[in-house]
């Protein structure tokens, strides 16, 4: 199920212990060691340091412990041990922090110093919270107010008012805390005292996001952070900047979240403060379920469990629990996640919560229905609601009436459904929270098409889809986009579904061609769009750059430890493999982490102008007479076809994904059988040959023969889409032979990815770069590049530890070609860290996000370096995805592992066409036939596909 996490499973900005209120400080002659003056200057520089400062406040105050109790002053001693007491607080060590503060308190109560007292007890307060003892916190905040109304004490009882408002906070009890730091706030305003104007702030920001009034949330927030620039209040800084983060979480502004986050839990790590690099890590928890990164979600999730156990927050530790029982339960581990909802609803049942055991009660209801167990999931969920919108927190009422919705969608009871989504709806209206507005309009589509009201379907699913393309622009990373869409598809599926049934709608092939481009390779549009305008200049080091390097040069040591061990027979190297995998696998999670974490350089493209880019007239316009592109598209069981020429275009349902895939596996275990030796090939050639032609017959049959008599040109671009993007149309075969015989196919990911990299302007320069790794399993290469550098005219060659990333960089940008022959390496369980291998490194995809190549051909001659991961929404995720964001035009690659010798003869072919002129997909066409002139199976002379521009 899709859930949205907006506001119902909330880490929550960082609410502020009340400051102690400061002093007057005045500069006072030298005091003598250990008298009561330099006492009294050690406690009041501890608290100067005390928000800037903790570890170094703490031990001020720990000097002045020593020297008070040397000088058998009980009063200044209780004055240090509560000093003690607030540094260790503000540090995290809440336990520790009560210690000093009970010490503090027996002494100030010896000597009956009443105002002491107060202070003592309204320091321990937030202690008491933070660690679920609350009623010894409503016990000390009535003492310390009592004491200073008693006096008279005003900025005093505002300390009190706010801290007392944390302890509502924490019980999610968010009116009546706000109330607090509303009167709170009105005291310092008028006794101008700055700090706790800050602290006040920050927490008002926790009310007003805990009831979803953002507009007031964001204002407050940003008050705060002015205030704490301008009255230099670094601490409280950082806090206000978690909030704002938290806050640009809530919005849907993934991608600046997580920036700051990451900015905040460095600064907080530097200064030691464990709560905010726990509470960092709960919120990114957060966002990478939204974005459907349930691994990263887990390993994210357990560190903020780690430090709040360290810490002793059992709040925050039960958030943590049910966090990691949401991924558990996604990854279909269920009966663990059920045992997590347990254990963190009676960690919330302890504390005292109104709120998180309903919550619980829906997260675990999510499990119960992906069991099948509707009927239960519908009871719990049913008793979780009242409560949920009783507490006045819209979100999660919200989330509780979409799960309703779902149960009763799946028990086929549409008219309860509507009933719980309509309520959901109502409750949307004016609140920003596009993640569950895009769950509910999708669900109340899903209720429509069961009603057979298709049109007001249509309407809904159009309203999902636009949420998701406002919550997708957020994201800058590119993973973080192909991530995010893994479970959203399924609307632009159903839209075009919808569109097909309604052979009357005006403008069909215009509208199925919109959302067909809306749902395919977004993400790498968005890449070649970016390098097509921006040079991508290096950027200054930093930090997590510095991190990102040392990350890259410990992988590749493990890359080739890993080789090596595959090379070598012996035993003792088979049982090292997997330990270096384990380990190289942990290495390269951490990468991504901190990968995402650091800012695109490239410039966010909108989606709203890419889209609106290549609509099916501007395509249609573009295209040369010559020139047929045939896109594909699968909605749901459905395979559809559009043709697109000069002349118009036509769509149609061709077959369905249930027969396709049957065929594309027999196919793909036809050609994996060469890889059982020479000689079973060559005692079996005839009958391999036989059963292949079989297969790409009957893929001939149905994808291209219902469309067969709209392809008349020469020039054929096909666009596959899913499991098609594994399949060689141009060996697809009918009775009159292979389709490459009739046409001059290239490829491309998406009709918008073609239209732009066609219409790139070639590369000036005439030179080319040539390089080479060969070894004792492909020696040929040699042959390759020195066959190929006979060819092209100006080439520089570069052969083993000389064909170095290091050239590729500097000389790569200045050439017509560049052509590589290694061996790649597809990592299906990793897509992200698919590599060539290089003279001294590997290059992956995240590397190559960092590359500029913007060249007119791009060649990688090696073992399926054309293979992808094909993620939601059609994106590649693979060495194809990082050179044409790179910036090359064309990139010739292979679909499958290919034979060294056909490949040199390939090559070879495929370069003297080109050097004498011939356009690129010609040239891939003449050599396509030159190889198979003496190797007949498609195994030898069909893996090779020209992608991108064919001209």
């Amino acid at each position: 199920m899709t859930r949205s996490r907006n506001t119902a499973r909330r880490s929550g900005p960082r609410k502020v212990r009340a400051a102690r209120p400061r002093s007057q400080r005045t500069a006072a002659p030298e005091p003598a060691k250990g008298s009561d003056s330099e006492i009294q200057v050690l406690l009041a520089q501890a608290r100067a340091v005390l928000r800037s400062d903790p570890a170094q406040s703490r031990n001020l105050a720990e000097r002045a412990v020593a020297q008070s109790k040397a000088a058998r002053n009980s009063t200044l001693l209780a004055g240090a041990h509560r000093a003690v007491g607030n540094a260790r607080h503000v540090l995290g060590d809440n336990r520790a922090a009560l210690r000093s503060h009970a010490a503090s308190l027996r002494l100030f109560e010896s000597v009956r110093a009443e105002s002491e007292i107060g202070r003592t007890e309204n320091a321990r307060i937030q202690p008491f919270i933070l660690l679920g003892k609350y009623d010894h916190a409503q016990r000390a905040a009535r003492r310390a107010r009592r004491i200073f109304v008693k006096r008279r004490d005003k900025l005093r009882v505002a300390y009190v008012d706010l801290n007392l408002g944390n302890l509502y906070h924490r019980q999610d009890r968010f009116a009546t805390a706000l109330r607090c730091y509303e009167r709170a706030f009105a005291r310092f305003t008028t006794l101008h005292d700055a700090e706790g104007l800050a602290v006040a702030f920050s927490n008002m920001t926790s009310c007003f996001v805990g009831l979803n009034d953002f507009n007031h949330a964001v204002a407050v927030c940003d008050r705060a952070r002015k205030l704490c620039v301008r009255q230099n209040l670094p601490v409280l800084l950082t806090q206000a900047n978690y909030n704002r983060a938290y806050l640009f979480y809530l919005r849907g502004d993934y991608g600046r979240a997580i920036e700051l986050l990451r900015t905040v839990r460095d600064q907080a790590g530097q200064k030691g403060d464990k709560h905010i690099c726990a509470l960092c890590d709960l919120v990114l928890t957060e966002i990478y379920l939204e974005l459907n990164l349930d691994r990263e979600a887990i390993e994210t999730t357990r560190q903020a469990a780690a430090l709040f156990s360290e810490l002793h927050m059992t709040y925050e530790s039960g958030k943590a629990l049910a966090n990691e029982a949401i991924a558990l339960g996604r990854q279909g581990q269920l009966a663990d996640a059920l045992l997590l909802f347990a254990r963190a609803h009676s960690v919330f049942v302890r504390e005292h919560n109104l709120a998180w055991p309903s919550l619980i009660d829906l997260y675990s209801s999510t499990v119960l229905l992906k069991q099948g167990r509707v009927d239960e999931a519908r009871m719990q969920c049913a008793h979780a609601i009242l409560p949920l919108e009783r507490s006045g927190q819209v979100g999660k009422a919200v989330l509780c009436r979409l799960l309703l919705t779902r149960c009763e969608l799946q028990a086929n009871r549409l008219s309860d459904a509507s009933l719980h989504v309509d309520k959901a709806l109502a409750m949307l209206a004016n609140q920003q929270l596009p993640a569950l507005s895009f769950e509910a309009h999708f669900l109340r589509g899903q209720i429509l098409i069961g009603l057979d009201q298709r049109q007001d379907a249509f309407k809904s699913l159009q309203h999902a889809r636009l949420a998701i393309e406002s919550l997708r622009a957020t994201l800058h990373r590119d993973e973080l986009k192909t991530a995010f869409l893994k479970d959203k598809v399924r609307v632009y599926e159903q839209l075009v579904q919808l569109c097909m049934a309604d052979p009357s709608r005006q403008a069909r092939e215009a509208e199925v061609f919109a959302l067909m481009e809306l749902a395919k390779s977004r993400g790498l549009m968005e890449l070649v769009f970016t390098a097509a305008r921006n040079a991508r200049r290096p950027r200054k080091p930093n930090s997590v750059m510095n991190q990102l390097q040392d990350l890259r040069a410990q992988i590749h040591w493990y890359y080739e430890r890993i080789e090596l061990a595959r090379q070598e027979p012996s035993q003792s190297a088979a049982g090292t493999l997997p330990r270096l995998q384990t380990e190289v696998r942990d290495l390269e999670n951490k990468f991504l982490r901190r990968f995402r974490g650091e800012t695109q350089a490239s410039a966010t493209v909108s989606v709203h102008s890419l889209a609106s880019t290549w609509s099916l007239r501007s395509v249609q316009s573009r295209l040369q007479e010559s020139e047929t592109l045939l896109e594909y598209f699968i909605a749901g069981d459905d395979i559809i076809a559009t043709v697109i020429d000069r002349g118009g275009a036509r769509t149609r349902q061709v077959s369905s994904v249930s027969r396709v895939q049957r065929y594309v596996h027999a196919l793909h275990l036809q050609l994996a059988k060469f890889k059982l030796g020479p000689d079973y090939v060559k005692e079996f050639e005839q009958l391999l040959l036989e059963a292949t032609d079989s297969h790409l017959s009957e893929l001939h049959k149905e994808l291209i023969e219902p469309v067969a008599a709209w392809l008349q040109k020469e020039q054929l671009v096909v666009v596959p889409h899913g499991l098609l993007h594994t399949v060689p149309f141009h060996a697809l075969r009918n009775a009159e032979g292979y389709m490459v015989d009739r046409h001059t196919i290239s490829y491309a990911p998406s009709a918008s990815i073609y239209m732009h990299t066609s219409g790139r302007r070639g590369a000036k320069s005439r030179a080319n770069l040539l390089l080479g790794i060969p070894d004792q399993v492909a020696p040929v290469i040699r042959d390759e590049i020195e066959a190929v550098s006979a060819i092209l005219a100006n080439s520089s060659a570069h052969l083993g530890e000389q064909a170095s990333e290091d050239v590729l960089r500097k000389r790569g940008p200045g050439c017509r070609v560049v052509h590589i022959a290694t061996h790649g390496n597809f990592r299906q369980d990793n897509p992200m860290f698919s590599t060539i291998k290089l003279g001294t490194s590997y290059l992956n995809l995240c590397d190559l996000y960092e590359m500029h190549l913007p060249v007119d051909l791009l060649t990688l001659s090696g073992c399926a370096t054309g293979l992808s991961s094909i993620g939601a929404g059609d994106e590649h995720v693979g060495l194809m995805r990082g050179f044409l964001g790179a910036g090359a035009r064309s990139l010739l690659l292979t679909l499958w592992d290919v034979n060294d010798r056909t490949t040199s003869k390939f090559m070879t072919s495929f370069y003297q066409a080109f050097q004498n002129g011939a356009p690129k997909a010609g040239a891939h066409r003449a050599a396509t036939l030159s190889v198979r002139q003496s190797h007949k199976h498609p195994y030898y002379w069909a893996p090779y596909v020209l992608v991108g521009n064919p001209f």
